[in-house]
């Protein structure tokens, strides 16, 4: 169950999350998608990954000690995979909800959801973080979202009018 679940927060850390991001743009060039997108997607990562450092410096909690299953380094709240990939798994959900018209997007949409949480719940498995750590990085996670979607949408509302 530990190699499954090292596995799982791998999906969450900043290597994978960085090659998806690529992969993203690269597949929204390749689809002719206007160029916002792929700025949206960069920005989120870039932009959550510093929010999470600096709340991560602000609060300076300590990680838990017992049970660590991995070795990590750094505070522990909030969950940096928690954060980071609820609002970069979330944007992707916005988008593929937003920009696509079968209705496999309900299935992708929900596969993304659940790995957003499996993710979190990994990091607790790990010994790495505490459940507030976790339920932390999602709520800030998430409302980093609704701001960023927020900000794009009354920019390119405005732009229409």
């Amino acid at each position: 169950m530990t190699e499954f679940m090292i596995a799982l927060s791998f999906l969450g850390s900043g290597y994978f999350l960085t090659g998806l991001a690529l992969l993203a743009l690269a597949l929204f060039l390749i689809w002719k998608k206007p160029l916002r997108y792929v700025w949206l997607i960069a920005i989120n990562l870039l932009l959550s990954s510093i929010v999470n450092e600096g709340l991560k410096n602000v609060f300076q909690k300590p990680r838990p000690n017992l049970n660590q299953l991995v070795a990590v380094t750094g505070y522990s709240f909030p969950s940096g995979h928690a954060m980071v990939s609820t609002a970069f798994y979330g944007l992707l959900i916005y988008l593929c909800i937003t920009l696509m018209k079968h209705r496999a997007k309900y299935f992708i949409s929900g596969f993304l959801g659940l790995l957003i949480l499996v993710i979190g719940l990994s990091r607790v498995y790990l010994g790495v973080h505490d459940l507030s750590d976790v339920l932390g990085g999602f709520a800030v996670g998430t409302a980093w979202l609704a701001l960023e979607i927020t900000v794009y949408s009354c920019i390119f509302r405005a732009k229409r009018i």
